[in-house]
């Protein structure tokens, strides 16, 4: 992922974690040395400011890598895997806020606010159906919706 305004491209070393560099591969930093589920194809997000790196990550469980770059310091939020094998949790990088389907739980949705550190449960919100199972889920940019694709029933 190349960010223009700072000439720094950030990408994913096999077994080495995550790491940024100027396009001529010089200035080589290490972002965050975790590098359980690190595969060829990792996504990995940024907040608007650069601050927060969110990683899906599926060894030893699904979970999104919450890292703050500022405090270099990280926590797993494990959560439900889609039926492609895909960690269910997305950042909507203009507000910090991680949304997600905790794992064992394919029904809930939640947030996670990076900067306060509040998990908040926002299956209440979704009215006139009944969520089985959540499979994607997408978020705004600037946090004030979440598309998602689920299985539901009328109530």
């Amino acid at each position: 992922m190349f960010v223009e305004g700072i000439q720094t491209i950030y990408y994913e070393k096999l077994g080495q974690g995550l790491w940024k560099s100027r396009l001529d591969g010089s200035d080589q930093i290490v972002v965050d040395s975790n590098n359980n589920g690190g595969s060829p194809s990792s996504v990995f997000s940024f907040s608007q400011d650069l601050r927060y790196v969110t990683r899906w990550t599926n060894y030893p469980v699904y979970s999104i890598r919450l890292f703050d770059s500022k405090l270099n310091s990280a926590q797993e939020v494990p959560v439900c895997e889609s039926t492609g094998g895909i960690p269910l949790g997305r950042l909507s990088q203009s507000t910090n806020l991680v949304f997600y389907v905790p794992k064992d739980n394919t029904d809930k949705l939640m947030s996670y606010n990076l900067d306060t550190g509040v998990a908040k449960d926002l299956t209440n919100m979704i009215i006139n159906v009944r969520v089985f199972a959540f499979y994607m889920l997408a978020p705004t940019w600037d946090g004030s919706k979440v598309y998602f694709y689920a299985e539901v029933s009328g109530n």
